[in-house]
């Protein structure tokens, strides 16, 4: 028998171009697993009436063995349709659903899509909810507790808003969902430093022209970034000098007297108003947060954040003997405790202030003691 030629009818059957190693199972469709033009695993298997299919993007056939165990118990378990959904498009629909119902104003939804966008959606990207939640049998955590492991810096207060979105999004479509044990290192906020006004007017003459009324404006009403960057016309009274906004945190009203330092500002901003926006400010506060930190920078005070110019506010109204309840009514602070907490601390002035009370009752020099004077 001759040597086949290049037009030999064997030769161009197809079963010639299957890829093919020897002795290695390379898997095919009856199996539910088989390589892809790259070389990386496919499943693609029909169990219990329940398509799996999905791309493992690895060549290790081994890891797509267990993916696809793991995925049959899912079937098994009635869990698979909600388990297979990326975390990314759940975090979305939970977004356009249920975050408009949550109570708590404007801008505490802000917050929390905030930690959406900024801290949840790019440490989980497109994990399905499944490899989310489901806990590895090695070391008994799973990827919530890692998130939760890798941001333990942050203050309680503020990791709890993180648990508490993280569980809304995840039971939205896995009902049964818990948190894992959370540790919480940080307990809170301990703040020793507040900015003193010679510091925040340097940061606030190295900021652009267009930020400087609105560090100015925070400064001296001390009201956070979310409300100063949403205050109206409306809100703003100069012929009374008196500034009425209920502030998104707690829903309450503040009522805030506008001291001289600030009515040069408001007087400039009233005679630019736009006709079409009556927000006293008309720039996003991701800017105003960029120019703030580039000024702080500059100006030597990188530690300050923009935050801590209502800081600024309570701290020196409290230096400056301003009592703890007229404090807390400016600024909104519902509790006392919370006020005496973050800013119980006096700068030297303020407790030599406070000590020379004995020497003028006893009518002595504060330099002096008895002792001495004898």
């Amino acid at each position: 028998m001759g040597k086949p030629g290049k037009h030999d009818p064997v030769l161009k059957s197809s079963c010639w171009n299957r890829p093919f190693s020897l002795g290695i199972n390379r898997g095919d469709k009856m199996d539910g697993i088989y390589p892809d033009k790259n070389g990386h695993w496919v499943i693609d298997k029909r169990y219990m009436k329940e398509r799996i299919f999905e791309r493992t993007h690895s060549a290790n056939r081994s890891f797509a063995d267990r993916i696809l165990s793991r995925r049959m118990v899912e079937v098994e378990e009635g869990v698979y349709n909600s388990w297979k959904r990326e975390f990314k498009t759940v975090a979305e629909s939970w977004r356009d659903n249920n975050l408009p119902e949550i109570e708590g104003g404007k801008s505490t939804q802000v917050r929390y899509l905030s930690i959406v966008k900024c801290h949840l959606v790019p440490f989980f990207k497109d994990k399905c909810i499944g490899d989310i939640v489901q806990y590895d049998s090695l070391t008994g955590k799973n990827q919530v507790s890692a998130y939760f492991e890798l941001n333990a810096g942050l203050p309680e207060s503020s990791l709890k808003k993180h648990a508490r979105v993280l569980r809304w999004i995840i039971k939205s479509v896995y009902k049964d969902f818990e948190l894992p044990p959370i540790v919480y290192r940080n307990k809170g906020f301990y703040q020793d430093r507040f900015l003193r006004e010679d510091e925040m007017l340097s940061i606030v003459s190295y900021l652009e022209e267009q930020y400087r009324p609105m560090a100015l404006f925070m400064a001296y009403t001390g009201l956070r970034l979310s409300d100063a960057s949403s205050i109206t016309w409306r809100e703003i009274n100069l012929k009374t000098r008196f500034i009425t906004i209920r502030q998104g945190k707690t829903q309450d009203e503040v009522k805030i007297p506008i001291v001289e330092k600030l009515m040069d500002v408001l007087k400039f901003k009233s005679r630019i108003q736009s006709l079409h926006d009556d927000r006293l400010f008309q720039f996003h506060l991701n800017s105003f947060q960029r120019a703030w930190n580039r000024g702080s920078e500059k100006a030597g005070h990188g530690w300050a954040r923009v935050h801590d110019l209502r800081h600024f506010f309570c701290s020196f109204l409290l230096n400056n003997d301003v009592d703890h309840m007229t404090v807390a009514t400016l600024s909104g602070h519902k509790s006392l405790k919370v006020l005496k907490d973050r800013y119980g601390h006096y700068d030297d002035q303020t407790l030599e202030r406070a000590m020379s009370v004995f020497d003028r009752i006893l009518g002595l020099d504060s330099r002096k003691s008895p002792a001495v004077q004898k």
